[in-house]
C-alpha cells in the first residue's frame, strides 16, 4: 500500500476537537460513522502536525458491526507502514474489553494502550489461525507475482469452516462466497485484503459466524463499469447487453441517492457483467454467486450484514437476494433488473466515501 490508497480519499476535518495530540471519541455504540471521523480526523493530524505522536481513545460499550475493529486495526496498520508519526489506539470500557465476543483475539486487544510500530506491522501480516478464529492477510505484491495465492488462501478458509460444527453445505457456500469476494478485491479493487473470520458462542447455544474481507483502495466496485461505459468501450466486455439494456432505463431515475456510481456498483453483483480484459467470450458471474449463496440464511440481527464500497452500500437483506429466471437481481419490489431501479433500503447511498470495501456478514447457527 502507498500513501495514495486511502488518505487521497478522504476529507481532513477535526471532527473531535482534538487538542493536545489527542483523539477522544465517547459513543455508547462505535459504528461506521465514528470510523469515518475517525480517518478524517487522522489526516487532519498527519496534514497540522507532521512528526507528532498522538492518541485516539475510545469510549464505547459495543461495536455496531463485527468490521469495525478489523476495519480499525487496517487503518492502524495503514498508518504505521506509511506515516511517520506514532498512533496508540485504547479502548477505555471495561464492558468492551473483557465481555465483547468480538474483541477476542482482536489484534488491537493486545496493543490496547501502546504506541503501534514497526512490531504491529509484523503482527499485522501474520497469518493466525485458532479453533475459532482465522485472520489472513494477502497482498497485492503477492498475488500479482503469483496468482494462485488466492486459491491457497482460499482454501485455509474453507479447511477453517470444515473444522467448525458447520455441515458440509454450508461450508461450501460459504467458501464460495469468500472465494467470490476475494477474486473480485484483486480483479477490480487493486489492493491488499484482510480476511477476519470469528465463529462465537452466543445466546441460547447458538453460534455466531463473522466474516469480514476488508480492502484499502480508491478503486471501488463497480467504478470500471462506469469508466467503461464513459468511454463507449464496454462493447468490448462481458455482460455488456445487460449493462447498456438497464441503463437506458436507470439513468432516467438517477438521483441523489441513486446515480451513475451506484448503477454500476448494482451492475458488478449481475451473471455475466465482468470488467476482467478479455472477458468478451469467457463471461463472469460478477458477484451473483455471493448473492445466491447468502439468500436464505440467517443474518444476526443485532450486526448489520452488507457490501459497501466507496459510498455505495448494498444491505445483504435476502428478501431482495434473489435471483430471477433471466439470472439477474432486481434488488426491487418487482425483481426486474430492467424495468425498476433498486429499493433505496437494499441499495443505500452512504454521505461518506469509505476509502475502500468491506464484505461484513454475520450469520445465526
Amino acid at each position: 500500500m502507498d500513501k495514495g490508497d486511502i488518505l487521497s480519499t478522504v476529507k481532513s476535518a477535526n471532527h473531535f476537537n482534538m487538542s493536545g495530540r489527542v483523539l477522544f471519541v465517547k459513543t455508547k455504540v462505535l459504528g461506521g460513522n465514528e470510523v469515518y471521523k475517525i480517518f478524517e480526523t487522522v489526516k487532519w493530524a498527519n496534514l497540522n502536525f507532521p512528526l507528532n505522536s498522538f492518541s485516539i481513545q475510545i469510549k464505547s460499550d459495543r461495536f455496531s458491526s463485527s468490521d469495525v475493529l478489523p476495519t480499525l486495526e487496517l487503518l492502524m496498520y495503514y498508518l504505521a507502514s506509511n506515516y511517520p508519526n506514532l498512533w496508540k489506539i485504547t479502548f477505555l470500557s471495561e464492558i468492551v474489553i473483557k465481555r465483547n465476543v468480538l474483541f477476542l483475539n482482536s489484534l488491537l486487544k493486545d496493543y490496547n494502550g501502546k504506541m503501534i510500530g514497526g512490531g504491529y506491522v509484523c503482527h499485522f501480516r501474520k497469518k493466525y489461525y485458532e479453533r475459532n478464529y482465522l485472520r489472513l492477510y494477502i497482498s497485492l505484491n503477492e498475488f500479482l507475482e503469483d496468482n494462485k495465492s488466492v486459491s491457497t488462501y482460499c482454501d485455509e478458509v474453507f479447511l477453517f469452516l470444515k473444522h467448525t460444527s458447520l455441515d458440509e453445505e454450508t461450508c461450501v457456500d460459504l467458501f464460495d462466497v469468500c472465494s467470490e469476494v476475494i477474486s473480485n478485491v484483486f480483479d477490480h479493487t487493486e489492493s491488499d485484503c484482510l480476511i477476519d473470520i470469528k465463529f462465537t458462542d452466543v445466546a441460547n447455544k447458538r453460534k455466531l459466524l463473522c466474516i469480514n474481507i476488508i480492502s484499502i483502495s480508491n478503486v471501488y466496485i463497480g467504478s470500471k463499469i462506469v469508466d467503461l461505459l464513459d468511454t463507449n468501450q464496454l462493447v468490448n466486455y462481458s455482460g455488456s447487453d445487460v449493462v447498456l439494456k438497464a441503463f437506458k432505463y436507470h439513468s432516467k431515475h438517477f438521483s441523489e441517492n441513486y446515480n451513475k456510481g451506484s448503477f454500476g456498483f448494482v451492475c458488478a453483483f449481475q451473471n455475466r457483467v465482468s470488467t476482467r480484459s478479455n472477458s468478451k467470450q469467457s463471461g463472469g458471474t460478477g458477484l451473483t454467486t455471493l448473492i445466491k449463496r447468502i439468500h436464505g440464511k440467517k443474518t444476526e440481527d443485532s450486526y448489520f450484514s452488507y457490501f459497501l464500497s466507496g459510498d455505495n452500500m448494498l444491505s445483504l437483506n435476502t428478501q431482495y437476494l434473489v435471483v430471477n429466471s433471466d439470472g439477474l437481481i432486481g434488488f426491487n419490489d418487482s425483481n426486474n433488473f430492467y424495468t425498476d431501479i433498486p429499493n433505496p433500503s437494499i441499495i443505500i447511498k452512504e454521505k461518506q466515501t469509505f476509502p475502500g470495501t468491506i464484505f461484513s456478514v454475520n450469520l445465526l447457527f
